[in-house]
């Protein structure tokens, strides 16, 4: 028996050629180095009980196995620095920016139909297999030995696979290196059903993790969907939401001192584990999420240069007790080809702020909502509105991490002639921030002509606009008054058409649309 044994494990001998870059890289190649350590694993496969693996022979086991050859690309571009108790303080050791490491082993033959990225460098022939994977020593420090528990799970059965996930999600740590070896093969699937598992136990620093292993990794969904996270949970730090479930997380993160695990000092982030410190600086991440707040941005900040056909339909409250429709009133701008819901605006009272939104929200209905785009503020008389983006004033600003907040700035200002009597129609102006030119551009609306005939004002709006409103206007540049670039004109009651194109982008467009709907004191 202990011959056949030995025979079983030494046809399962992982051979692990390890080797690694002494110095770090300055450019974005990993080219072989020496090899510095040479050591013999021995492994027993998936897990299987003594009399399954005595009753396979010592051929049979090693026709069963395929040749894999494991790169390991370090990459600590984002400068994480991890510091323990035992750290001097004027002796901190240097992480390489970059260094590889390689692993030749053997794995099970069934575990390459496991996954799409097997498969595909999978060398029948030879019957080898290469994977290069990223990894960030200081982030998560994944060992051969965790690599190779992957391995053993994929070549399990996919509730065995599924149960060993859901178990070790109850442990943050566990979790967490469980995700970096999976995002290390590139298994998607597995790693968005265990990253889901993750953020619903509403932990900050198993979402900041989540946030780096994304940037590591370029995985834009679960970056974007982390960095919403976090903004949420800060939001809520600075601002009691009113929604009761949300009030109790938030509650929940007070209490377990979960925002004092994570500080931002000065210009760094600081995650404590206990055991150890994790720094990473806000510039280093203000930089890495700069493709996301890009892609936000195209859709709401950056103009188009073709002509968006917009419509805009309102809603008033309506108060049963008095039987009439009173305010709040919420607004919603869809798009016209498709009807897709583009944002969404709520005004509170008859001359009071105007808050837009990425999406239609029912709750938590202020400045400090995860998917606020921007506000409109008027002045008493309702003769001059500003218009800003969703950044924080620098009160707030400075009690929040800086990669994930910006200071709000003023995109556009439109200014109403006074008109109490009404005999005119409206003249106003506005002074609009083009994000293409990146220059400030002053518009005008078109004074329409009179006709003595039918004794009214008129313009041409090209089917636009079907009925006769003060609310119906088109806006051009001065010295360019041939070229419409935003128009406006009322179909029904509480629906509205929206044209416009650069240098007009979603929420300016919206905006100068949302003043002219409502009523202004000083404007008939």
């Amino acid at each position: 028996m202990e011959q056949e044994l030995e025979a079983y494990k030494t046809s399962r001998v992982v051979s692990s050629t390890i080797r690694y870059q002494e110095e770090g890289l300055n450019n974005n190649e990993f080219p072989v180095s020496k090899p510095l350590v040479k050591a013999k694993r021995h492994n027993t496969g998936p897990n299987k009980s003594l009399s399954e693996l005595l009753g396979k022979t010592a051929q049979e086991t090693r026709e069963n196995l395929v040749k894999m050859k494991l790169t390991v690309l370090n990459n600590n571009e984002l400068g994480l620095m991890r510091l323990t108790e035992t750290t001097e303080q004027n002796n901190v050791t240097r992480e390489l920016t970059s260094y590889r490491t390689e692993y030749e082993h053997e794995v099970e033959e069934s575990v390459i139909s496991s996954h799409r990225i097997f498969e595909e460098n999978y060398d029948e022939e030879q019957r080898s297999l290469e994977i290069v994977g990223v990894i960030n020593s200081q982030l998560i420090d994944l060992t051969f030995y965790d690599l190779q528990e992957v391995l053993t799970l994929l070549a399990s059965d996919r509730a065995t696979f599924l149960k060993e996930v859901k178990k070790s999600s109850e442990n943050k740590n566990k979790a967490l290196k469980m995700y970096a070896a999976l995002a290390f093969f590139e298994l998607k699937e597995q790693c968005e059903s265990l990253a889901n598992m993750i953020l619903i136990t509403n932990n900050i620093k198993s979402t900041f993790y989540l946030l780096l292993l994304g940037i590591l990794h370029n995985d834009k969904a679960l970056i974007k969907k982390c960095y919403m996270i976090l903004r949420r949970y800060y939001l809520w730090s600075i601002d009691e939401p009113e929604d009761v479930e949300e009030y109790e997380i938030m509650k929940a993160l007070k209490i377990s001192q979960q925002f004092h695990d994570v500080m931002i000092d000065g210009e760094m982030v600081i995650i404590n584990d206990g055991h150890s410190i994790l720094q990473v600086e806000q510039r280093s991440l203000y930089q890495a999420l700069r493709e996301l707040r890009n892609e936000l941005n195209k859709t709401y900040l950056i103009p188009n240069q073709q002509y968006d056909l917009c419509r805009i339909v309102r809603k008033k409250t309506f108060d049963p007790m008095e039987d009439e429709e009173v305010y709040p009133h919420h607004f919603t701008l869809r798009r016209d080809h498709d009807g897709r819901e583009l944002a969404y605006a709520f005004r509170e009272s008859i001359y009071g702020t105007i808050l837009i939104f990425s999406k239609r929200v029912e709750k938590n209905l202020s400045t400090f909502n995860e998917y606020y785009l921007g506000k409109i503020q008027p002045n008493y008389w309702g003769t001059e509105f500003v218009i800003y983006d969703n950044g924080l004033e620098a009160s707030n600003l400075s009690k929040l991490p800086s990669f994930l907040f910006t200071e709000r700035k003023q995109i556009g200002r439109i200014i109403y002639e006074t008109n109490v009597m009404g005999q005119q129609p409206r003249f106003f102006s506005c002074e609009i921030q083009d994000f293409l030119d990146n220059k400030l551009k002053t518009m005008k609306n078109v004074r329409p002509d009179y006709n003595p005939k039918k004794e009214c004002y008129q313009l041409n709006f090209y089917g636009r606009a079907r009925l006769a409103s003060a609310r119906n206007f088109q806006m051009v540049i001065p010295d360019d008054p041939d070229s419409i670039l935003l128009m406006h004109g009322k179909n029904a009651t509480n629906e509205f058409a929206l044209d416009y194109r650069h240098p007009f982008n979603l929420i300016q467009a919206f905006s100068i649309s949302l003043v002219s709907i409502g009523k202004k004191f000083l404007v008939s």
